[in-house]
């Protein structure tokens, strides 16, 4: 999910580290933002298992990793979502072998965000060959 989900306090201001944001003031993020930032995670482009796997960096990974969002907003479907991805990952994984089919980083790679985010209008997406 790319979108902003504005956040505001008509009443109270926001203070957030040396800032302070006056009532009314909206404020939002990405999700994206957070979770390609290599403030928050090294190497965010990059495929690596490991750092959920691994004692050292595993802690700071999920400390940052959220793609249902946190704390009391968070969404509500988080554990059905979770359950249909295993699913369906399993059974796509065990049924069929997948092989990546003229498809590049770049035709994957978000570049408009209309709330979610889309790949160049000309990109095909992702395409596979299933045997």
């Amino acid at each position: 999910m790319a979108g902003r989900l504005a956040r505001v306090d008509p009443t109270n201001a926001i203070v957030y580290q040396n800032y302070t944001f006056p009532p009314g003031t909206i404020v939002s993020m990405t999700i994206r933002d957070m979770h390609t930032d290599p403030d928050c995670h090294y190497s965010p482009e990059k495929f690596d298992p490991e750092r959920w796997l691994n004692p050292g960096t595993q802690k700071r990974a999920e400390q940052f990793f959220a793609p249902y969002g946190k704390g009391s907003r968070s969404c509500l479907g988080r554990d059905l979502a979770q359950l249909e991805i295993m699913i369906v990952t399993a059974t796509l994984l065990s049924k069929f072998a997948m092989q990546l089919y003229q498809t590049t980083d770049d035709d994957i790679k978000p570049y408009h965000l209309y709330f979610s985010p889309f790949p160049r209008v000309e990109s095909k997406g992702l395409q596979v060959t299933i045997s």
